[in-house]
């Protein structure tokens, strides 16, 4: 059918639902499952590839980043969200939404999210596929954006789908009927079903789909049951399976040589807290990386002016640089940096105060210079 109205019903009315009762969900069902501290998880030392895992419940979703074994290393939290299939382009992670018609580029340092596709023109996403020049999506019809997010045109499609992706020649969508279909898009926007490469998946509650340059990913989605992450070939069959972490999976890829990236710690800003306007001063400034990496200094001087970015210099290294503040009055002066992966951190502060002037006081000066000049000359005569 060429679009599910009843289940896009049924989902305005549980959003509306919501909002009119303003029941927050129980975060029982996916604590419950496996709860991990931060002084839990498992810590990366060096590179390694990981595995990078959607999973859902109700009004919360998890982004999971895993170990090839599918021991957790981390996982991003977040609340009224429903994150689905999974894309990776240039090593980065995308991943689509189901409760609006978005993607995102995922952090995996921070787990902090990059808008790129925001198109409410239609209702949500449940697959997400590029093709190494544009991403495409099923919602109506087959959507197709560039790289940034703009939408470049759509083609006619007729089936409603799970997960999607691109093998370097087809496009391949996973159906809600439980197939793998396989697409030529070199006609776009005409598209070819090429039924004789179709394939059944793993298993009947399988999700989303990635490829990785060999084989086919997807996770299963069961209600209060830990499923599996599959990969597996052009035939259907498993190549490796890995247990979930939680309930209600949807999708999985994979990210290589992965570290997780730190901020650099808050800058320490020394020097003069008073002075004369319109004299020079040095400050001192430094921030360590808990990676060691380079470092890049921003600092606000508090009178509309800024050093922009200078760098970069090694971490705990103590730079110094001079500063003149024209005007009399109180400043705070601000300092942050950032790591080569721009990675940033929070803001330093240091207040200064500026009381005098030097204009004033070579005013003053001269003024009293020429007052007892002329006292003395009055004097004399």
């Amino acid at each position: 059918m060429r679009h599910n109205l009843l289940k896009k019903y049924l989902i305005c009315l549980l959003i509306i639902g919501f909002i009119l009762t303003n029941v927050y969900p129980s975060l029982g069902s996916l604590d419950n499952i496996k709860s991990f501290d931060n002084n839990n998880q498992l810590k990366i030392s060096s590179f390694e590839d990981v595995i990078v895992y959607t999973a859902h419940q109700t009004w919360l979703s998890r982004i999971y980043i895993l170990k090839l074994d599918g021991s957790v290393i981390d996982y991003f939290e977040y609340d009224f969200y429903r994150f689905v299939d999974l894309e990776v382009v240039d090593n980065q992670v995308y991943v689509s939404e189901a409760f609006a018609p978005r993607s995102y580029k995922v952090n995996l340092s921070s787990g902090e999210l990059d808008l790129v596709i925001d198109d409410w023109s239609l209702f949500y996403f449940y697959d997400l596929a590029f093709d190494d020049e544009f991403f495409y999506v099923v919602e109506w019809d087959l959507n197709r954006y560039d790289i940034n997010g703009v939408k470049v045109g759509t083609a006619s499609f007729d089936y409603d789908v799970m997960g999607s992706a691109w093998d370097g020649s087809y496009y391949w969508t996973l159906t809600d009927e439980n197939e793998i279909k396989c697409w030529d898009l070199s006609g776009w926007p005409t598209i070819t079903s090429i039924p004789e490469n179709d394939f059944t998946p793993p298993s009947n509650y399988c999700r989303g789909l990635w490829f990785d340059g060999e084989y086919f990913w997807t996770a299963e989605s069961i209600d209060d049951t830990l499923g599996y992450i599959y990969q597996f070939d052009y035939l259907g069959t498993i190549i490796n399976q890995i247990r979930e972490p939680a309930f209600n999976g949807w999708s999985a890829c994979i990210i290589e040589d992965f570290y997780p990236n730190n901020a650099p710690s808050m800058p320490i800003i020394n020097g003069p807290t008073e002075g004369q306007a319109g004299e020079s001063y040095n400050y001192s400034f430094i921030s360590t990386d808990p990676d060691d990496d380079e470092l890049c200094y921003f600092i606000d001087w508090g009178d509309e002016s800024n050093s922009s970015w200078v760098g970069p210099y090694e971490s705990g290294e103590e730079i110094i640089i001079s500063h003149r503040w024209t005007e009399e009055g109180t400043y705070i002066i601000k300092a942050k940096t950032k790591d080569v992966y721009d990675e940033e951190s929070d803001w330093g502060l240091l207040e200064v105060e500026m009381p005098v002037s030097q204009n004033l006081i070579n005013s003053k000066i001269s003024f009293y210079r020429s007052f007892i000049k002329n006292t003395m000359l009055g004097m004399l005569l």
